[in-house]
């Protein structure tokens, strides 16, 4: 039995459209696997692109509020003092946030006087009067003795608060409220 020319042809051209379908399906299946892997990579990109966006409003803030201390600290030395307040929670509401020593400007004093001002402690601005280092010096004193052995910080000894200094500061009363010691 002989098959028509015909018929091979059409045999022919039905064979070579199932390999080009077959063709097809692989590249179709191929570009899934490429938009699928491209969609995952652009979700973690979208997910990174929104924590840096995140990130970048946090340093603009920070950024706004470091702006408005500087300018606080500029129109404090623009007006003559160097650091300002007339005591340590002046100072925090200047802007100035760092625990360390300041030079405090105390009402009925004419010189300014350094003082220790704790930033960290119950949201801060508190001036130390007496910072214990390491025991060493007894308070056990008179009067007279405790105003001439009284140092600043960083002084030799054990520092602590004079009494010309902390009398000026200390509201009325305060001795009476107590206080609250802490270790160097």
């Amino acid at each position: 039995c002989t098959v028509p020319w015909a018929l091979v042809r059409v045999l022919e051209m039905e064979t070579k459209h199932q390999a080009e379908l077959a063709g097809a399906r692989s590249e179709k299946e191929k570009l899934q696997r490429l938009v699928s892997r491209q969609s995952g990579t652009i979700e973690e990109l979208e997910k990174s692109l929104l924590a840096t966006s995140a990130n970048t409003s946090l340093l603009q803030r920070q950024q706004l509020q470091l702006l408005e201390s500087v300018q606080s600290l500029v129109r404090l030395v623009s007006q003559g003092r160097g650091e300002p307040g007339r005591d340590c929670a002046e100072v925090r509401r200047a802007g100035i946030h760092a625990s360390g020593v300041y030079t405090l400007h105390i009402a009925n004093l004419s010189e300014p006087k350094k003082a220790y001002c704790d930033m960290d402690t119950d949201r801060g601005g508190w001036t130390v009067i007496q910072l214990r280092v390491n025991g060493s010096l007894s308070f056990q004193r008179n009067w007279r003795e405790y105003k001439q052995v009284c140092t600043l910080p960083g002084e030799e000894g054990e520092p602590w608060g004079h009494p010309t200094v902390t009398h000026p500061i200390a509201p009325p009363g305060f001795w009476g409220r107590g206080g609250r010691v802490l270790a160097g």
